[in-house]
């Protein structure tokens, strides 16, 4: 269980860093943060949204990021999806209900002929994150709470 001070203090970060990129980076109007949670003995990733919600992070949820350039403040732009969704000779099954627990992040940037250029691709696990991520999108992904 996540502390309620814990999301609040998270939530009203969501809040600052969405009014200020209102004015600095129009692009961006939903902010979520990615955090490690731990539960019946079970590493996987949850997120806090900037209404207070706090909830793993289930391949349902996971799927409405899809196509979605995300800017992961202080690190770069990414995409992010499942590790093993899209991934050429690897058969990926999962039930699309249950928290997931790696991540594929594809950063990348683009160069100025405003061609997309990847520049590396991670696979990540809830405990490679030391402190809440914050990530921000285009719009609210299709599924996702306040």
């Amino acid at each position: 269980m996540i502390p309620h001070s814990y999301v609040t203090e998270v939530r009203e970060h969501l809040r600052m860093v969405i009014g200020e990129c209102g004015e600095s980076v129009p692009d961006y109007e939903y902010a979520f943060a990615l955090i490690p949670r731990y539960e019946d003995n079970w590493d996987f990733f949850g997120i806090i949204t900037s209404g207070g919600e706090s909830l793993p992070l289930t391949g349902r949820l996971l799927s409405g990021l899809r196509n979605t350039t995300c800017a992961i403040l202080g690190i770069a732009s990414a995409e992010i999806s499942e590790h093993g969704e899209n991934t050429p000779g690897m058969e990926f099954e999962h039930d699309i209900d249950l928290p997931v627990d790696a991540l594929k992040m594809v950063f990348f940037d683009y160069s100025s002929e405003e061609v997309r250029m990847d520049l590396i691709t991670e696979i990540w696990t809830p405990t490679t994150l030391d402190r809440p991520l914050t990530i921000l999108t285009p719009h609210r992904p299709a599924g996702w709470p306040l």
